[in-house]
């Protein structure tokens, strides 16, 4: 959780184009960025998102055998971010060294002035 951030959410659906939804990182490449940042783009405008935690989505669907869980959990997940910038919800732009360029759609937590804002993206690459 993100000390003295509110957190939005945000679902990204993973597009029909299999090439795009197999560029996107997976948790465990995520997992790694922890402590990050980001440039993010929208617009013509620029922030910088750092990638404070990977967590499991909310929603779980039930009756999963440990295996089908597991896979679960490496496929439908939030992704933390935070921010001194003021961003709205959309997709943008986000460039790091190691991922390269994607796109993401976020959703930012309401700005509260001396404070880092909290965005999120949920990833569901879930097909059961």
């Amino acid at each position: 959780m993100l000390a003295g951030a509110a957190v939005g959410a945000a679902t990204v659906a993973l597009l029909p184009e299999d090439a795009y939804a197999a560029a996107l990182p997976e948790r465990a490449r995520w997992e790694k960025l922890v402590g990050r940042t980001f440039v993010a783009t929208r617009a013509g405008r620029r922030i910088k998102l750092r990638v404070e935690a990977v967590e499991n989505a909310a929603y779980r669907p039930p009756g999963l055998s440990p295996r089908a869980r597991r896979r679960w959990r490496s496929q439908a997940y939030v992704v933390r971010f935070s921010t001194g910038g003021r961003p709205e919800q959309g997709t943008w732009t986000l460039r790091h060294a190691r991922t390269g360029r994607l796109r993401v759609f976020v959703v930012a937590a309401p700005h509260r002035p001396g404070r880092r804002t909290g965005v999120s993206a949920t990833f569901n690459g879930w097909r059961g």
